[in-house]
């Protein structure tokens, strides 16, 4: 192999390993996920929802949901926001251990977001 080629080789080989890297360590890894059922005991976990039933989240990530009557929620031990449809899309922030009341007593949470 002559010099020429061999460099080039040696380039590209390089540029893709670092496009690799920098790839891999652009995207962070979410885990947002529905606690089913919500346990009264560790309430203090999750972002909790109530309405018509209680629905729980626990782990940072943003995910989309239909969660329908919302007159109430409870940030837990977690920081975030979430979406309603309400006046096309009206955001409520939360910080941990806040309770939040949507300006419609049956809200449709449409987005979550915990960090």
């Amino acid at each position: 192999m002559n010099i020429r080629r061999k460099a080039l080789t040696m380039a590209a080989a390089a540029a893709v390993a670092i496009g690799g890297l920098s790839l891999g360590a652009a995207t962070p890894a979410f885990a947002i996920n529905r606690a089913f059922p919500c346990n009264p005991a560790d309430t203090g976990n999750f972002l909790e929802f109530y309405g018509e039933s209680s629905t729980c989240f626990a782990n940072a990530g943003g995910v989309g949901v239909r969660i329908y009557a919302v007159n109430e929620a409870q940030s837990g031990n977690n920081a975030g926001y979430f979406i309603t449809s309400d006046n096309n899309g009206t955001v409520y922030y939360f910080n941990k251990w806040d309770f939040v009341f949507p300006h419609n007593d049956s809200s449709t949470v449409t987005f979550i977001f915990i960090s």
